[in-house]
């Protein structure tokens, strides 16, 4: 890990794109030179489980792709970003390497998908606007529309509240010990003086 990629991920939390965005690049710069090099092309003729771990990488630099444009997606449409590090899950573990000349069409595709992040992006968050407002299912609350910031709720409002709202969950207790709880309002008796 190289201090350029420390810097990404210690202030990834202000902006997670650029973190994969970085990724993505360094991931695509190593399996371009490899493809680049003779000698390491005829490595990768010769040994399948080295083709395996060169299509593993691969499948995480489309996934690290994926998640720089959703991310962009959320920055163009002004949605929250995501709370947590960023990084990939895993590597994926291939069992039927491919031959080397399906893996560099697959790079070829992948560096002109990376080329275009901008553009992919812009037609997603494209696509998702036209698709959420043609949605048939409008959450919008009508009964509230015509009140006044200050007006109290109607009565519908104030009859179907009990229904719809609910207490935090609890944690559960451990095993062997018995919960007990505060009794409810309307069981409790009541107190005559």
């Amino acid at each position: 890990m190289d201090l350029t990629e420390i810097i990404f991920r210690v202030f990834a939390w202000a902006r997670p794109l650029l973190w994969h965005y970085h990724r993505l690049r360094y991931l695509l710069t190593v399996a371009i030179r490899c493809l680049e090099d003779e000698a390491c092309c005829l490595w990768l003729l010769d040994n399948p489980p080295a083709r395996a771990g060169f299509e593993s990488t691969l499948v995480d630099a489309e996934r690290c792709l994926e998640a720089a444009i959703a991310l962009r997606v959320r920055e163009l449409l002004n949605l929250p970003q995501p709370q947590g590090r960023p990084g990939l899950a895993g590597s994926h573990r291939i069992h039927t390497p491919a031959s080397l000349e399906r893996l560099a069409t697959r790079l070829d595709r992948l560096v002109a998908r990376f080329n275009d992040i901008e553009r992919l992006a812009q037609l997603r968050a494209c696509r998702l606007q036209r698709e959420s407002a043609a949605a048939p299912v409008c959450f919008e609350a009508d009964h509230l529309s015509g009140l006044r910031p200050g007006d109290p709720p109607s009565g519908l409002v104030l009859l179907m509240a009990p229904f719809f709202i609910f207490a935090p969950a609890s944690p559960p207790a451990p095993a062997g010990r018995r919960i007990r709880a505060p009794p409810w309002p309307a069981l409790r008796p009541a107190i005559t003086a």
